[in-house]
């Protein structure tokens, strides 16, 4: 009877969760017929409309409004909304939702009738000599930029802008206020004053000298090559400024100064929900990212888009969901659920009553959430089975960071414990630990070589290695001592993700292992044959969990 009664009231709470779903089903739909509300600043009017009229032609029954506003006008929370600038939105709360989905560039442009010209190819300038100048410290003279040249009063044009002035005040360390130079209301006046003065400089936006879907800089104009090692030449990884193409890439993959780079974002109050939101910037992320170029911004590197994309799709099984809750509407499919629900049911009742006997079994059960398929692994870096990537600059520096898989395991990264510049590390030394509310784990070097830079941005923000593990997460710059040989030892994407899968199962039988020894720790987990291990598995275990973690997981992989 007891039984009888527990199906009965199983059954009578799938009738009321179909008739929600059912329900719920009307309520997509309305989301579905919602217009996609855009607005934008104005400097990205082009582009936007370029976006937009691109977008239209595979969406032609989109319904779609759109708008140009100030930037005082963004905290809107019907629309999406698109700004470039600084990571420093003004305006813009720390609360609200945004993804980055190109990147913007301050540029030091001169006349192509420059009679320093070669000179300026082959040393271009630096930001100690640049800030000389723009604080009026030494009288504005080319020979205050270039070695060789006879004396020659130079100009400095500044286009009135707070993107181009920030920017400006972060690469040379002056403040705003103080940067000298004239002033340029707007870009045809200060285009004017370098094409009547072949020795000046003036100081824009990328965007502004590209000729719209042309590959060409605008008329007589170039850009004054950065010196971004100081050794008064531009050497051969910092020559990018032969074309818009090369440039635009040359900023894409960091070649370029960071202090002179912004970013375009896509800006919400919350996470987007609206399907035609979502679409449209998954749109923006892949095919729509190749429309950056053509108005003198620069597309993010593959690892970025897939962060971005991440977030903008947090959780692929909601969308799998949603589509479920669609096909309800349709009354046959639940009747259909209905049959199968409830010989599931029946099934489960002769399984009580007739496999009583089973006791008990020391086994894991958790919920799905961690696979290989939920593991990224961007194309173009090479995986180490110390669980770290690599990716070598074209200056030759290797950069390390921490793999999608242990984020996934650890949760939260709080504290990032590294080494320090100039030190040397052996493949397979200790290079770097990671901790979670005090439980640590320490990782191990893919590499031979001499530590050149770390990322000091971990020490504050830690969090960075589980949000943006392949790009603003990175740990280390390395000057590789035995990088040719040391490569035959890893594995790229495709490989990775199959090696992971055995990884998992590693992980799994760890599981088994430590529950056996320590069984009160994992109560509260459950895994079944063939199951699937639940994201953050690590978190919330005992820090003795943690050190056998290291012991017979991590320490068995150098």
């Amino acid at each position: 009877m007891k039984y009888k009664m527990y199906i009965v009231g199983l059954m009578l709470y799938f009738l009321c969760n179909a008739t929600i779903i059912a329900n719920m089903s009307n309520d997509d739909i309305e989301q579905e017929n919602q217009p996609l509300n855009i607005q934008y600043s104005p400097d990205l009017q082009n582009l936007m409309l370029n976006w937009i009229n691109e977008y239209q032609k595979f969406n032609p029954d989109l319904s779609l409004n759109v708008r140009q506003v100030s930037e005082t006008h963004f905290a809107n929370n019907t629309y999406l909304s698109f700004l470039s600038g600084r990571s420093e939105l003004a305006n813009i709360s720390d609360h609200q939702w945004k993804i980055v989905v190109g990147h913007d560039a301050v540029v030091p442009i001169v006349n192509l009738n420059n009679p320093f010209l070669k000179e300026i190819k082959d040393q271009g300038i630096t930001s100690s000599n640049l800030a000389v100048l723009l604080s009026g410290a030494a009288k504005p003279d080319w020979i205050v930029l270039l070695d060789g040249i006879q004396s020659s009063l130079l100009k400095l044009y500044v286009l009135e802008d707070e993107f181009v002035n920030k920017s400006l005040a972060e690469f040379t360390g002056l403040d705003p206020e103080l940067i000298m130079g004239l002033k340029a209301s707007n870009l045809d006046q200060l285009l004017l004053a370098i094409e009547k003065n072949p020795y000046a400089i003036g100081f824009c936006r990328l965007k502004d000298i590209i000729k719209d879907n042309v590959n060409e800089w605008a008329d007589n104009i170039m850009i004054l090559p950065i010196d971004k090692n100081a050794n008064r030449r531009i050497d051969n990884f910092e020559n990018i400024y032969e074309s818009p193409n090369t440039f635009l890439r040359g900023v894409w993959i960091g070649k370029y100064p960071t202090k002179l780079s912004g970013n375009i974002y896509a800006i919400s109050t919350m996470q987007p929900t609206n399907e035609a939101t979502i679409k449209f910037l998954n749109w923006i992320l892949s095919d729509g990212s190749k429309y950056l170029n053509n108005y003198g911004y620069s597309q993010l590197a593959s690892a970025e888009k897939q962060e971005y994309m991440d977030m903008i799709n947090p959780n692929e099984l909601a969308v799998s969901q949603t589509e479920f809750v669609k096909s309800t509407y349709n009354w046959v499919f639940i009747l259909i659920g209905l049959t199968a629900f409830f010989i599931a049911v029946v099934y489960l009742w002769i399984k009580l009553n007739l496999g009583r006997s089973a006791s008990p079994v020391n086994k894991i059960h958790m919920a799905p959430g961690l696979n290989e398929n939920t593991i990224m692994a961007p194309k173009g870096l090479y995986f180490d089975k110390t669980h770290t990537w690599t990716y070598m600059e074209k200056e030759g520096l290797v950069k390390i960071g921490v793999d999608d898989f242990i984020q996934h395991v650890t949760g939260n990264i709080t504290r990032v414990m590294m080494k320090e510049p100039g030190e040397i590390v052996q493949k397979g030394e200790k290079i770097l630990t990671i901790s979670h509310l005090g439980k640590q784990i320490t990782l191990y070097s893919p590499i031979t070589g001499i530590i050149k830079k770390q990322n000091k941005h971990l020490l504050t923000s830690a969090t960075l290695v589980n949000t943006l593990p392949y790009t603003e997460g990175w740990i280390y710059l390395i000057e590789p001592l035995n990088w040719l040989r040391e490569i035959h030892f890893m594995f790229m994407a495709d490989t990775y993700k199959d090696w992971l899968k055995s990884e998992l199962v590693r992980l799994k039988h760890f599981l088994v292992y430590a529950v056996k020894s320590n069984t009160s720790a994992y109560q509260h987990i459950i895994l079944q044959d063939g199951g699937e291990l639940h994201d953050n598995v690590l978190a919330d275990l005992e820090p003795e969990v943690w050190e056998e973690f290291q012991t017979k997981f991590i320490d068995t992989s150098k």
